[in-house]
């Protein structure tokens, strides 16, 4: 994509362009989980891995949370509203996070609602960063 931005004669903004698409992580499910690790980034922590894999004997197959760190097994998962309510869906949550805490891993939940200081400090401790 990056090349076709370069082959274009007349552009305008085409080092913003650029960087947008420097920014693009394939396999992200909403703008909602772009903002959480672009904002991550910003406050100059490092950058989580999209859909990192997960084995639990608890579920079948990989788990793969929102966003994920895995040296330090810590799983970012945000919600929206039809995570609550949808009980369908708040079941398989549930499941899933019993299911990353069984393999080890930490997750925190993020909701629009969500204190970003304090999930920032989080984040930096349970990453060693403090």
């Amino acid at each position: 994509m990056t090349d076709r931005v370069g082959q274009r004669k007349r552009l305008r903004a085409r080092r913003r362009l650029r960087d947008a698409i420097d920014l693009i992580r394939p396999g992200v499910d909403s703008p909602t989980e772009t903002d959480l690790r672009l904002w991550i980034v910003s406050v100059g922590l490092p950058e989580p891995t999209v859909h990192p894999k997960i084995s639990s004997d608890l579920d079948r197959g990989d788990i793969e949370p929102d966003l994920g760190y895995e040296n330090a097994r810590l799983a970012l998962e945000y919600e929206g509203d039809h995570h609550r309510s949808s009980p369908t869906q708040w079941a398989r949550d549930i499941e899933r996070d019993e299911a990353m805490r069984d393999a080890g891993w930490t997750v925190l939940k993020v909701t629009r609602r969500t204190d970003y200081r304090l999930l920032q400090a989080k984040i930096r401790r349970l990453l060693g960063l403090t």
